[in-house]
């Protein structure tokens, strides 16, 4: 009892990994942003991008590296399906973890078939129409086949955790973040929405944002037992969300 105790508290190795996982997180992001630029400007260099990272891919890259070094940690300790943080932190972490084996995929693919070994008829066409893998243009590749894979996991969430209704709730907030991304992504419906297309990513990604703020806060105002691992990642999460929100709003 007492060692499962230790390895749910807050602990020094968990202060030391977590700045360790965040810089692991930024190198590793960037290897993925110079595959994904390189692929970019291969085939379209009339409009080249830069392979800095930009204040909103570090932003994300830190929330990435916190709930990929905490998702490590957090399986290894005791009753993981009993804490609502955890859960959170997993899927934050295998989201990111698709996410980059994705981007690094179909750019690999990409910068294979314009730049390494293009064919005759790549070679000498004008310019590029045909920047597909599978059938999805190479930068929509990774969310496309991520979020899609996104639902089944928050499926397996709601059936198999048993915490009380408003933690129900934020997984369906996830199963819906997932199932918009998806609709956008592969049926392009976002168009006939009354809301602008430019905040579709958003105010989709608001739904679970915010409904952890309030599962939170119910569990705050119960005088519910909170492990820190669900403070962390219903802060850090909402947080981040905030500031993506209020920089597209107001600083872009």
């Amino acid at each position: 009892m007492e060692r499962s105790e230790r390895k749910n508290k807050l602990t020094i190795t968990h202060l030391l990994a977590w700045p360790v996982g965040v810089g692991l997180a930024i190198t590793i992001a960037r290897g993925v942003r110079w595959l994904r630029v390189t692929a970019w400007n291969g085939i379209y260099p009339q409009s080249p991008q830069n392979f800095e990272l930009t204040e909103y891919d570090l932003a994300v890259t830190f929330a990435y590296g916190t709930c990929l070094i905490l998702t490590v940690f957090a399986i290894r300790s005791r009753n993981f399906w009993k804490s609502p943080g955890k859960i959170i932190l997993m899927i934050m972490g295998l989201m990111c973890l698709i996410d980059w084996l994705l981007t690094s995929f179909a750019s690999a693919v990409i910068i294979y078939r314009f730049i390494i070994a293009p064919t005759p008829e790549i070679a000498s066409a004008p310019m590029v129409t045909d920047a597909q893998v599978l059938g999805i243009w190479f930068e929509n590749f990774a969310p496309s086949i991520g979020y899609l894979f996104g639902i089944p996991l928050c499926l397996f969430i709601l059936i198999r955790s048993k915490h009380r209704i408003h933690w129900k709730i934020v997984w369906i907030a996830f199963l819906l973040f997932s199932t918009l991304m998806v609709v956008t992504l592969f049926g392009n419906f976002s168009r006939f929405l009354i809301l602008r297309p430019k905040y579709y990513f958003e105010i989709a990604a608001g739904f679970p944002a915010i409904a952890m703020l309030i599962a939170l806060l119910i569990d705050l105002i119960r005088k519910n037992q909170i492990d820190w691992w669900t403070t962390v990642a219903c802060t850090l999460l909402p947080s981040l969300w905030i500031a993506i929100l209020w920089v597209k709003l107001f600083a872009s």
